[in-house]
């Protein structure tokens, strides 16, 4: 093959035949593109691009902001850039399987596991505070028509959320010659618009689903295998134990679509409708926007859809009509407009007027769909898109959000895709026996003065305390604090901690309006001060006499447990003016001790414990709190081995926190772990009668003959234990209070 080529080259050459300069976009054009912030969060789209690329022949890829650098390692000791390149190995080997030929890493820091998006948003922005722009130069290159990626709200790893964010943002500025001005003038990069963008979808809200259980025209495999088979190089993070051949896990790869300048399918069956494919029976080069000047709609005025409609076919249409559906609610005097003809190359923009009638529903999604048909050579065609809106009163009550809330509407609204929104109620910690402070905000946007009552609906055992009566003047907003109290009746199983949901309306003699609160109800502790010197050496009879607290087995908040045997534990805090005690005796019926002492960062392979503390009860992300990881034991013995890990400041206690004491001592049904804490260690030094953040979480691997350093995780379980991430929500940390 390789004499062919040759001999093909040469014959060029030697007859002097001219071929066709190849431009930028023959080189590394795109129809999609993937937006992720580390190797292998492409993952859950893996399945889709083998099926797109192999089978269907299309082209796409994959854009990185870090190399993973950041996290653990399951294969060796290697960590930060040498981690990154063999994560940036992984990653090549996986996409070849896929059928991608090329991805794009845009060069960002990966740091500590945050769920904060801003705190993300800033480390990006000091390394490079254009850094969107590294983003919208990858798009404006390749020109990839679909633009995927991931969850953008709280709720999941702030890297992630900040990827796909800045994928939001990129494909609403790309288009814009102001934004990244500088890619025009220095790099003569032209703009470029995709069409459509997808996102991880929230429960219930797909918009399109890929099956790979389907078998692969061009493999004779079932895509969920292929997939199987690529996500496997990702052995640094452990993804070669659970990607099995054949394929354990099957389903369906799905996605939201958030935004389409193109019409869509009804319903979707692939991505590349309207962009490469007909969308239904329209072709491909319309252009087709539905807009509203605002998402949410008063119930009480009347509101407009704009709709901007381009032939950019290769036909002239005919007898053009577009035609609004009216939603639920809501009438329209003029819900189809008849515009002539477009020849190719013609824009028109149509607004339509909705008013509301008696029957509409409040705070309920509404999708607002417009197509337009019209004759190709005496056929016909018909196009669909959509928006969407939310009608409310003009009475109106919100529990005031948490920092990470505020922030993501801040985001959504600026991003016009508030839509998202509703699946991110306010989040409300809750501290068991305290009264829980909570504000609420209530508005008239009316005329006239609205006055009511506040109704809650709350879980059984969470009551509500306080004034509940109100009175607004039309265009007016008022401010009323409340305070909620949970009493040992909520707990209905064995677990100390627990998420529920509950709402509250603002009720007068006209309107009626509900907000959600997402409740993380939590344990208490008041801490006592010893004036003893309590010796670390893992014999808590000291410690046995002050504060105490348990983690059962219930308090899971990752993976299976078989008993109390498997994974529970006891413990005990006091503290004074330099440090916070703490013993914990761990029930464990299988202790692996497989981690080398230099292998810091992987406390989730193993059993280990993770300590997290908020000295100042209020820390917005995890980069102003102490966190420390500690092995019981490593392959040399059972010592304990500690490091911190997710804040600011990584790296063994040896140099991150120099005066802590930690002990250990393996006893019949687990091991015990005792430890001195330094305040002067972290940002704030807390003094008594201050209230702060400590969570205590257990990570349990129960394997009896391991690979040095492999990951074994398999529960883990906390003393707040009410959320899937528990170690990096700050407000998710119990409450204590250092008892004077």
């Amino acid at each position: 093959m390789r004499l062919s080529l040759l001999l093909t080259i040469l014959l060029i050459f030697l007859t002097g035949v001219q071929t066709e300069a190849q431009n930028s976009t023959d080189m590394v054009g795109l129809d999609y593109l993937y937006v992720g912030a580390h190797p292998d969060d492409e993952g859950g789209f893996t399945g889709t691009m083998i099926r797109y690329n192999h089978d269907e022949g299309y082209r796409g890829s994959v854009a990185v902001f870090t190399l993973g650098q950041g996290g653990g390692n399951a294969l060796g000791p290697e960590v930060e850039g040498s981690l990154g390149l063999l994560r940036y190995e992984e990653l090549r080997r996986s996409l070849s399987i896929a059928g991608v030929d090329r991805f794009y890493y845009l060069g960002f820091p990966d740091f500590y596991f945050t769920q904060s998006a801003d705190l993300t948003r800033k480390v990006w922005s000091e390394h490079n505070p254009e850094f969107l722009c590294e983003l919208v130069r990858v798009i404006r290159l390749t020109k990839p028509e679909v633009i995927v990626s991931m969850w953008p709200g709280p709720g999941t790893h702030g890297h992630h959320q900040m990827a796909t964010r800045s994928a939001i943002e990129a494909f609403n500025i790309s288009g814009d010659p102001n934004a990244c001005s500088f890619l025009i003038t220095d790099e003569y990069l032209d703009v470029w618009e995709p069409m459509k963008l997808y996102i991880s979808a929230p429960q219930g809200r797909n918009s399109i689903s890929v099956p790979l259980s389907d078998f692969s025209a061009t493999h004779n495999m079932r895509y969920a295998d292929i997939r199987s088979f690529a996500l496997r190089n990702f052995r640094t993070q452990g993804w070669d134990r659970g990607n099995t051949i054949p394929a354990s896990r099957t389903g369906d790869e799905s996605r939201m679509l958030v935004k389409s300048r193109v019409p869509v399918g009804n319903p979707e069956t692939h991505y590349m409708e309207g962009t490469h494919i007909p969308a239904g029976t329209s072709p491909v080069g319309v252009r087709m926007v539905v807009d509203t000047d605002s998402y949410r709609v008063t119930s009480t005025d009347s509101f407009e859809v704009t709709v901007e409609l381009g032939n950019n076919s290769a036909h002239d249409f005919e007898n053009v009509a577009i035609n609004l559906v009216i939603p639920d609610g809501w009438t329209s005097e003029n819900a189809s407009q008849e515009i002539g003809n477009m020849s190719i190359g013609d824009h028109r923009t149509i607004i339509f007027k909705l008013s509301p009638t008696s029957s509409l529903t409040m705070n309920e999604q509404q999708e607002v769909w417009v197509n337009y048909t019209a004759d190709i050579d005496g056929n016909g065609i018909k196009g669909e898109n959509y928006t969407w809106v939310e009608p409310v009163s003009p009475l109106s009550v919100k529990v005031n959000p948490l920092f990470d809330i505020i922030q993501y509407r801040e985001f959504a609204t600026q991003t016009d895709t508030e839509f998202l929104t509703p699946n991110l109620p306010t989040r409300v910690p809750l501290s068991t026996g305290l009264e829980n402070e909570i504000t609420l905000i209530l508005a008239n946007s009316g005329n006239q003065t609205e006055q009511g009552r506040l109704e809650f609906n709350l879980p059984t055992g969470i009551s509500v305390q306080g004034d509940l009566n109100f009175n607004i003047a039309g265009g007016k907003s008022i401010e009323k604090s409340v305070s909620i109290v949970v009493t040992e009746d909520a707990f209905l199983d064995e677990r100390q901690s627990f998420a529920d949901i509950g709402t509250v309306s603002a009720v007068s003699n006209n309107f009626r309006d509900t907000d959600t609160m997402e409740f993380y109800v939590l344990p208490y502790l008041d801490i006592e001060k010893t004036d003893e010197k309590i010796s670390i050496d893992a014999d808590l009879s000291q410690l046995s006499n002050y504060t105490s607290g348990t983690i059962g087995h219930t308090d899971r908040w990752s993976g299976n447990i078989s008993g109390p045997d498997d994974s529970s534990a006891d413990f005990h805090l006091a503290y004074d003016d330099q440090y916070l005690y703490l013993g914990i005796e761990v029930n464990d019926n299988i202790v692996t001790c497989h981690m080398p002492s230099n292998r810091i960062r992987n406390h989730w392979y193993g059993d280990a414990i993770e300590i997290t503390i908020d000295p100042s009860g209020n820390s917005s992300d995890v980069s102003t709190t102490f966190r420390a990881s500690i092995f019981p034991c490593s392959t040399e013995g059972f010592q304990p081995n500690a490091a911190r890990y997710g804040d600011a400041n990584y790296g063994p206690i040896s140099s991150t926190a120099p005066d802590m004491k930690v002990a250990s001592i393996q006893t019949e049904n687990g091991y015990i772990l005792e430890m001195a804490i330094p305040w002067i260690s972290m940002e704030k030094q807390p003094v008594a009668g201050d209230q702060i953040r400590f969570n205590a979480l257990i990570y349990d691997a129960d394997e009896e003959n391991p690979e040095e350093g492999a990951d074994y995780g398999k529960s883990r379980i906390g003393w707040g234990s009410s959320i899937g991430a528990q170690q990096a929500t700050t407000y998710t940390w119990p409450v204590v209070t250092l008892k004077p």
